[in-house]
């Protein structure tokens, strides 16, 4: 059972101005600093196992400089039920969603879900908030950018904020640099209580170069507020043409030298430069060079670089050229391969694919590092197998390649093979061919799962059996039915709505017996107008003392600091009470909070959080051995300590995105970067990618020492399906990958099944399974919804669908069937969203 709650700060609210009103003193804003509180889980009543347990998933807020009252609380529950706040304790109101402090002190705040017919009470969560009052900087930080040498800046301003109850006495310690001054300011000796005053800065550089610069405010009471400062003078230094000759040298033959590839060395600094550096370097060399010890103002050199490679593989290098004292790196690399004529791929494999349809095709590339010019032959068309791409010729020069594309378009059933038998130069190189024909329909990798579950301990999750949909008709089809049914989930769907042609998709199935014996269940899976049932069983047995997870494994994390702990829980199905130990710190591992004692409950759990604060660098483990009754139940940590250093707080956005109209712009998905290094650092890289892009970005070229900056990307899917890309994020030269991934769907109205069907029912009883259903709006615009209602012996029992539909949402509802006569019993929902049928096939036998 979870609940996840985020804070985050906002202005004031106008409805509770009036609980921090003069009236109660001048207004403070208030810093906040958090803990959590857990309740512990409690064994289920045998009266509440017929309902549904909300799950807990638990994440922390970003963090932010919190100096403001009103705070958005937000909390949600995997059931999809409101979550309700109420102030426990402490000086503060809540209303809806919004905490509100009324004076300093703690607060306690708690989030509740009540459940309902179908789920559980959740397990309050509580979180302490701690206001404080302070005195503070409005901005710790100002870029002022490039400004030329000798020039002024435009003024930035920066605020002192008094938020005490006196006034304080206000001094300055001031930096060495000259290249920033103080040109205005209304701050005087002293400052009042809820008051501020303004200082206003300027950035004039003396020479070229970044500058920065440190100053710091000091207020009575103890307040030190450091203000840095950095900018860059611009002026005119001498420059190379290219910073770095790589892509072009590609790939070269062993001893073999490459065509030289031009540079260029400029001055317009206004006099002339000592020129040096130009020369060989590793496996490259110099040739045509016009430098010499000195360099004219208004003027250029030039010289060619060569590549002769010694080894195979990467080979780089860096001629480091300096021009009047400022230095000019010039990185170099090529790849030495081979000198033979050779082929890329000596085999190329495809899956199934429909009689008579082509495939995607596939790459292929002819490369020649001999040392002359050969002749090719060979690359034609081969059984089932056809070109539709060639740029290869009679012959191929040099340390050049030619590149073809192969499709396959089965004429028969079953595997089908080919050999195109090229000749480079008189080098055999022959591409073996593989592919396979099956009919043009639709099927399922597995119509049945049963031995595979074998048994499973009552309310354990079994591990994902893998099953597949595969479509090798000639046209996309629709495809509804794979979700949760009975005691079995779905989990790593790869499946949408739409299934294109000539595709694959995979879901894994896992078991969760809610009783014991044989459970079965049929997922009625429909992919066009094929139906395809997926018999499922597996048996639930008595279950013993359990570990929910029995690894742990942290990525890395700075030396002496703490990462977020991670939940674990223990469990006891055993049928008696048993004692339990060796829940403790060991290693670089420790407990944060845990409700685990000396003895557990039958029917019961508890809980524990650990953290992990690494002590020296690299990999650390350890096992907590911990004994439920006589059950070992060993717990391995591991986690990898680096240097304290610039982070990612979500190195991937995947599952968030979900399905997303084509064309059409997600939610954006929050992320940030962190910089502990002890420096300021460049940032970088921070843009779009693929169907990717980023918005509410606060993230500069520069990211100071000990702060946070943070940016939203969203998902605008051009094509249908999966959809990937990296953001290459550089943080000081630290390469911070973003991977990101989204599905796109047809702007279409969808059902997310299309036929239920209940088993016997007694008449005038209702069934004790009311069904789940779903329909998604991905057409671009807000649509008319109609048709979901009562219908012949089906009900609704719960309906979130209105008149309405907005874009890129869904509603669900849930159906019941109460038989009013024995025998088969049918009727159809006749749903419409935005003029488009979808009919619901409702089918029960009464008794």
């Amino acid at each position: 059972m979870s609940v996840q709650i985020a804070l985050h700060a906002v202005a004031a609210p106008s409805f509770l101005r009036s609980a921090f009103s003069r009236a109660s003193g001048n207004a403070r804003r208030i810093r906040l600093g958090l803990t959590f509180v857990l309740v512990s889980c409690v064994a289920l009543s045998a009266a509440a196992q017929s309902q549904l347990q909300q799950t807990i998933t638990f994440a922390d807020p970003p963090s932010l400089n919190l100096i403001f009252w009103p705070v958005i609380l937000s909390a949600t529950s995997d059931s999809g039920l409101p979550v309700s706040f109420q102030v426990i304790s402490g000086p503060a109101v809540v209303q809806s969603n919004v905490l509100v402090a009324l004076a300093p002190g703690i607060v306690v705040v708690e989030a509740d879900q009540p459940g309902d017919s179908v789920y559980l009470p959740a397990i309050p969560v509580q979180k302490t908030a701690t206001f404080i009052q302070d005195v503070l900087l409005t901005t710790s930080v100002i870029h002022f950018g490039t400004t030329q040498v000798g020039q002024t800046s435009a003024s930035a301003a920066v605020s002192i904020l008094n938020f005490t109850t006196a006034a304080v006495s206000l001094g300055l310690i001031p930096s060495s640099s000259t290249d920033f001054a103080l040109v205005g300011s209304n701050c005087g000796a002293t400052l009042g209580a809820d008051r501020a005053c303004t200082l206003n800065i300027a950035f004039t550089p003396k020479s070229p170069g970044y500058k920065s610069t440190t100053v710091a405010i000091t207020a009575t009471g103890g307040y030190v507020l450091p203000l840095i400062m950095d900018g860059t003078g611009g002026g005119p230094v001498p420059v190379l043409l290219r910073n770095a000759i790589t892509s072009a040298f590609n790939q070269q033959g062993i001893g073999q030298t490459s065509p030289g590839q031009v540079e260029e060395v400029s001055n317009a600094t206004g006099s002339a430069v000592s020129l040096s550096g130009i020369g060989p370097v590793g496996d490259f060399g110099v040739i045509n060079n016009t430098c010499g010890a000195t360099l004219t103002n208004n003027s250029k050199c030039s010289f060619y670089v060569t590549f002769t490679p010694t080894a195979l593989g990467l080979r780089t290098a860096t001629m480091n050229i300096v021009a009047g004292g400022v230095p000019l790196p010039l990185a170099l690399a090529g790849t030495g391969v081979p000198s033979i004529a050779e082929i890329y791929r000596s085999s190329i494999t495809w899956g199934g694919q429909g009689l008579g349809q082509s495939s995607i095709y596939e790459y292929d590339e002819i490369g020649n590092f001999t040392g002359s010019t050969i002749t090719l032959s060979g690359i034609a068309n081969v059984g089932d197998f056809g070109l539709t791409y060639n740029t290869c010729g009679a012959t191929l020069a040099n340390n050049t390649k030619c590149y073809i594309h192969v499709a396959f378009t089965p004429t028969a059933l079953r595997v089908r093979t080919a050999t195109m038998n090229i000749v480079a130069g008189g080098t055999p190189l022959p591409l073996t061919l593989t592919g396979v024909g099956v009919p043009n329909i639709v099927s399922l990798y597995r119509n049945s799962i049963t031995s595979a579950f074998n048994q499973q301990g009552v309310f354990q999750t079994s591990a994902g059996q893998y099953n597949a949909v595969s479509n090798f008709t000639a046209s996309a089809l629709p495809l509804s039915g794979i979700g949760p049914v009975g005691d079995f989930g779905v989990t790593n769907n790869t499946c949408g709505a739409i299934l294109p042609s000539n595709t694959t998709c995979s879901f894994n199935v896992t078991f969760t017996p809610t009783a014991l014996g044989s459970r079965t269940a049929t997922m009625n899976i429909v992919a066009g107008s094929t139906s395809l049932p997926l018999a499922l069983a597996g048996t639930g047995v008595l279950n013993v003392a359990v570990l929910l997870r029995s690894s742990i494994t942290w990525g890395s994390q700075g030396l002496g600091q703490s990462t977020i702990p991670e939940y674990n829980e223990v469990g006891n199905f055993t049928g008696n009470t048993i004692a339990l130990s060796g829940i403790a710190n060991v290693g670089d591992f420790n407990l944060t909070d845990s409700t685990c004692g000396a003895t557990l409950a039958n029917n019961a759990k508890c809980y524990f959080h650990v953290a992990f604060t690494p002590t020296a660098t690299g990999t650390r483990t350890a096992t907590m051995n911990i004994v439920a009754g006589t059950t070992a139940l060993p717990l391995a940590l591991r986690g990898v300590g680096v240097p304290n250093g610039v982070s990612l707080m979500r190195n991937s956005i995947t599952s968030a995105f979900n399905e997303q109209g084509v064309f059409q712009t997600s939610a954006g998905q929050y992320n940030e970067v962190s910089n502990f290094t002890g420096n300021a650092v460049s940032l970088s890289g921070l843009g779009p990618a693929g169907d990717f892009d980023v918005t509410n970005s606060n993230c500069g070229a520069i990211l100071p020492n000990n702060t946070t900056c943070s940016f939203n990307v969203t998902f605008t899917p051009t094509a249908l399906g999966l959809r990937t890309a990296t953001m290459n994020i550089v943080a000081g030269g630290v390469s911070l990958p973003l991977a990101l991934a989204g599905t796109g769907v047809s702007n279409v109205a969808v059902l997310l099944r299309s036929s239920i069907a209940w088993d016997s029912q007694t008449v005038g009883q209702p069934a004790p399974d009311p069904q789940y259903n779903e329909v998604g709006n991905f057409t671009g615009s807000t649509l008319a919804l109609g048709g979901i209602a009562n219908v012949g012996d089906f009900s609704l029992t719960e309906n979130t669908c209105g008149p309405t539909l907005a874009n890129n949402t869904k509603c669900y509802f849930y159906v019941n069937f109460t038989p009013t006569a024995t025998g088969l019993r049918t009727a159809t929902m006749n749903i419409d969203a935005g003029g488009t049928p979808l009919p619901l096939t409702l089918t029960g036998v009464g008794k």
